[in-house]
């Protein structure tokens, strides 16, 4: 991350949301949708401790990061996908290697479905 990189959450709350999130395997920072997503989301929670939020919050994404079977094991960091506001179910990651005229690398894709509209997003991570 950059020197100038500035977080929307403050340092008292983004320190053990992130340690929260890294359970799940989510980064409440990795992009735009995230970050409004965590952001609705404490703005929605009346708490009085940091403690009581972090309780509320886990209650909150054990709900809402669904899992079809295994975690996403990210290669370059969680991307975890959303749709109208809202975290896609992970359905699962494909590995395949690829090799060719001497170049060699690792791809991973991470499938994502909302069964509400039936969107599918995949993202393509490589090592």
């Amino acid at each position: 991350m950059s020197d100038t990189y500035q977080s929307l959450f403050s340092e008292e709350i983004r320190e053990p949301l992130c340690e929260l999130c890294d359970k799940y395997c989510i980064d409440p920072e990795s992009g735009i949708d995230s970050e409004e997503y965590f952001t609705n989301l404490i703005k929605s929670i009346n708490y009085t401790t940091i403690d009581d939020l972090i309780v509320s919050l886990e209650k909150i994404i054990k709900k809402d990061f669904i899992v079809m079977d295994k975690a996403p094991d990210w290669i370059q960091g969680s991307d975890w996908q959303f749709n109208n506001g809202k975290p896609m179910i992970f359905i699962g990651q494909i590995s395949k290697g690829y090799n060719n005229l001497g170049i060699s690398y690792d791809m991973v894709f991470y499938v994502f479905y909302d069964p509400i509209d039936g969107c599918v997003k995949t993202i393509i991570q490589t090592d």
